[in-house]
Parts: structure tokens; C-alpha cells; sequence
């Protein structure tokens, strides 16, 4: 599954990568238009996107997340 996200700022990027860390499987996050990827789950990581539009790669199944993704959907 992958979804366009967008985290505004610090609390967001923190909320995202939490829940990542909970996930069953693993989330693989990149910049819109760029080719590398991150680890959802890495907070280092993550605060290189702060602000972007990101593309969301997740092949678990937890409703949970999927709800958080929701919650940071763009279209």
C-alpha cells in the first residue's frame, strides 16, 4: 500500500515515527519525486522530511496505522 502524507512540524514527525515503531511490519518513507527512502521508524531520519510531502510505503495490516496515515493524508 502507499499513500501521500505530509507532517508539518516536530510533534507530527514524532507522532509518525512512534507508531511505526509499533507497526507489524516495516515503513518505508521518501521525499515526493526523490528516489531514496527512510525508515518510518527512525527519528533521525525522519526530521530530514519535516515539511515535505512524503510517499508512504506499508504492507502490514494494522488498522491502527493505517488511521494515523490517514490522519496525515494529502491528495
Amino acid at each position: 500500500m502507499e499513500k501521500r502524507i505530509y507532517l508539518p512540524n516536530f510533534e507530527a514527525v514524532r507522532h509518525f515515527v512512534r507508531e511505526s515503531e509499533a507497526c507489524d511490519d516495516t515503513v518505508m518513507v521518501s521525499k515526493e519525486g526523490f528516489k531514496y527512502q527512510i525508515d518510518g521508524a527512525s527519528l533521525l531520519g525522519m526530521l530530514n522530511v519535516i515539511g515535505s510531502n512524503l510517499i508512504v510505503k506499508y504492507s502490514g495490516n494494522s488498522n491502527h496505522f493505517l488511521r494515523v496515515l490517514d490522519q496525515y493524508q494529502t491528495n
